[in-house]
């Protein structure tokens, strides 16, 4: 780095032999002998401790220091002062060591140097950052005209794809290669058994062949989807999000996560399913079975007495309850989201204010623990003591709620397009948490995945304001891959991630920006480091 810096003295040779002594300067221009004020350039010394015996004023520069300061990054921005030993009685630099202005780190103070040679107004600065938002804008608004054009002049052909009111996933998705598959044969089977109860079968079959396989294709589907889910095979995007309030950053989120008890979670109908009592049992017998299921399969003794008042009150038995209790002190709920654009999400956990960290979905596995998508659904699960102890889960027709819908039908009850085993009564905690994998419908916004934690692995790091243990379950900083703040966001909460995330390395660490407008929010800026 190079400075100028001017010096008054009484002949160049004197200026000269000052530079020469003091700083190894450069021979001035013999052109301009008679000169009094001579501008010379010289390499200023690479470390700011090398000029501290020359800087008078040092105490004051070690008030603008920051504590622990490395001499290797900050360096003189001015100075020394170029004393004069000529002692000329209009010199006001009669000091026997130079004075220091301004110390400044490299990479800032070359910046403002910079600044300061372009020798800005405030007002010019401000015309030139307005002419350059315009050329950002003229360009954007260019390349999105390209864009367009291009997709007008060269459409892209999109293959025609059957599409699927999904029950399961509550959204449209293509039907598989395996349904298809399953389709023909449950056709052909229709088709040879309508041919051997009637004469006209084929005849009838092929009236109603369109009909027939529309519903199958719907069901089969459908029992795929749900089958998958059950199994926890349906897919998990690469990123998964948790919003985090700003009171929380550094005080165990990002790098640590809660592992929230059942029953401290905000849903207060987490593990909630029916108990179907069989109508050819008597009422009384029903009570005792559940009472002998209840303590075999969860250890908790339950009173005949409790379970008529449960009867009479609720209608149900409520063994659900008993449910969450003995998964209370087992296992602990992680809740991310696919989606950082949510608003009511910014709203409720993130106080509009905090942040969203994005974690890489594979090394939440590596944890060792199930991460499943959440299922949301109009109709409780139902346990049949009768039965199998099974828990089940049947998945409303959305096609046919739709269609009744529209024609102003009235239907006598929820239409059920399949059914999935969700577990056993006795198959053991791991098993019967699974059962915190499915939501009611109204929750489908928030687009939840969980990871369900053993809370013997769990660090126990104190008790809430309601006296129940609070949890945590520690994460490497590698699993943190994207940090975003929204428009409450402050700028020094969102540096307070980013260092909480991941300390000092923050390579391929993304930073972002989101705005909210119109009824939604977007990405803005980023950062990828």
């Amino acid at each position: 780095m190079w400075i100028k810096l001017q010096a008054s003295c009484s002949s160049v040779e004197q200026a000269t032999a000052f530079f020469a002594h003091r700083f190894g300067g450069n021979d001035p221009d013999p052109s301009r002998p008679d000169l009094r004020f001579v501008t010379f350039s010289f390499r200023v010394p690479r470390r700011l401790s090398e000029c501290v015996d020359h800087i008078a004023n040092w105490a004051s520069v070690m008030d603008r220091l920051p504590d622990g300061w490395d001499s290797s990054e900050f360096r003189l921005a001015k100075g020394p002062y170029p004393w004069c030993e000529s002692h000329l009685p209009d010199c006001d630099c009669r000091g026997d060591r130079g004075r220091l202005d301004i110390v400044y780190c490299s990479d800032i103070g070359s910046r403002a140097d910079k600044s300061r040679r372009e020798a800005k107004s405030p007002n010019a600065r401000r015309a030139g950052n307005i002419q350059e938002m315009r050329d950002i804008l003229s360009r954007r608004q260019a390349a999105q005209r390209n864009n367009r054009n291009t997709a007008i002049a060269e459409p892209q052909a999109q293959p025609a794809v059957e599409q699927f009111n999904c029950p399961v996933h509550r959204e449209h998705h293509p039907y598989s290669e395996l349904m298809e598959r399953a389709l023909e044969a449950q056709l052909f089977a229709i088709r040879m058994r309508m041919r051997a109860q009637d004469a006209r079968g084929d005849t009838t079959f092929r009236s109603r062949s369109s009909a027939i396989a529309e519903h199958l294709r719907r069901k089969l589907q459908a029992q795929e989807c749900a089958d998958a889910l059950v199994a926890g095979s349906s897919g998990i995007p690469e990123l998964i999000y948790k919003y985090i309030p700003a009171d929380l950053i550094g005080k165990g989120p990002p790098r640590s996560l809660r592992a929230t008890q059942i029953l401290a979670l905000n849903d207060k109908m987490e593990c909630n399913f029916e108990t179907m009592p069989d109508n050819d049992m008597e009422a009384l017998d029903f009570l005792t079975l559940v009472q002998s299921r209840v303590e075999e399969h969860l250890g908790i003794a339950v009173t005949e007495e409790e379970l008529l008042e449960r009867s009479l009150r609720f209608g149900d038995l409520r063994v659900s309850t008993f449910v969450q209790a003995y998964l209370n002190a087992r296992v602990g709920v992680v809740s991310l989201s696919t989606d950082i654009l949510v608003p009511t999400m910014w709203s409720h956990y993130a106080g509009n204010t905090g942040v969203v960290v994005g974690y890489d979905s594979e090394a939440l596995r590596g944890l060792g623990y199930e991460l499943r998508p959440m299922n949301y659904a109009e109709i409780a699960p139902v346990y049949e003591p009768t039965r199998d102890d099974a828990i089940r889960l049947d998945f409303a027709d959305l096609e046919k709620m739709g269609q009744d819908a529209r024609t102003g039908r009235e239907a006598s009850g929820t239409p059920i397009l399949v059914t999935a085993e969700l577990t056993h009564m006795g198959a053991g905690w791991k098993n019967l948490s699974r059962l915190l994998f499915t939501k009611g419908a109204s929750w489908a916004y928030e687009k939840e995945v969980r990871l369900l934690v053993d809370l013997q692995d769990a660090r126990d790091t104190g008790t809430c304001h309601d006296g129940r243990p609070i949890k945590v379950i520690d994460l490497p900083p590698s699993a943190i891959a994207e940090i975003y703040g929204s428009d409450g966001t402050s700028a020094a909460d969102l540096a307070r991630a980013r260092e909480a995330a991941r300390g000092e390395n923050l390579s391929g660490l993304l930073v972002g920006q989101l705005s909210s407008h119109a009824f939604r929010m977007q990405k803005t800026t980023s950062t990828r480091y």
